[in-house]
């Protein structure tokens, strides 16, 4: 979506998804997020950006 350039994931909902997330980076896992233009029936995938968090 356009003007988002940082994306987290929702602890509160599933924090578990969260502290895995994070194990991963630690091990040095390089984690990707996909930059969309959402449509009614589609969704465009415009680019994608490594996470430097």
């Amino acid at each position: 979506m356009k003007g988002v350039d940082r994306v987290l994931p929702n602890d509160r909902i599933q924090p578990s998804f969260g502290q895995a997330l994070l194990r991963a980076k630690q091990a040095g896992v390089t984690v990707w997020f996909l930059k969309t233009d959402p449509k009614p029936d589609a969704l465009f995938v415009t680019g994608a950006e490594r996470d430097n968090s």
